[in-house]
């Protein structure tokens, strides 16, 4: 969605990609953290990473769709299958890497000890 970057918000005339970026991270930051941190109480490691996983690249894949539609298709004639299908096109390789690579991550050391144990 960075190519978007440049396009006028239809909401704001006045506020840059990064200001819209800035602010749509800080309260994504917020609420997955609030979540995250319930989800810690969870004792199946796996289980746990799976429905981060899926909260993270649902949370993405939406914010994702809110730029789309506040920066391309709100100026244009999409129809909401479109704009799922070209968010969706455009986004589901970036979101399943990092993804993955964030709950991996986040989960390091949990994954460190249980091969350890296994070994």
């Amino acid at each position: 969605m960075g190519r978007l970057s440049d396009n006028t918000s239809s909401s704001c005339l006045e506020c840059s990609f990064f200001e819209d970026a800035f602010f749509i991270s800080l309260m994504t930051a917020f609420f997955l953290s609030i979540l995250f941190s319930i989800f810690s109480l969870l004792k199946n490691l796996y289980l746990k990473m799976v429905i981060e996983f899926i909260l993270l690249a649902a949370v993405w894949l939406f914010w994702n769709y809110t730029i789309f539609v506040e920066r391309e298709s709100s100026w244009s004639t999409y129809l909401f299958n479109e704009e799922i299908h070209y968010t969706i096109s455009q986004s589901l390789f970036p979101v399943i890497i990092l993804g993955c690579f964030s709950v991996i991550l986040l989960h390091f050391k949990e994954i460190k000890m249980i091969m350890e144990s296994r070994n």
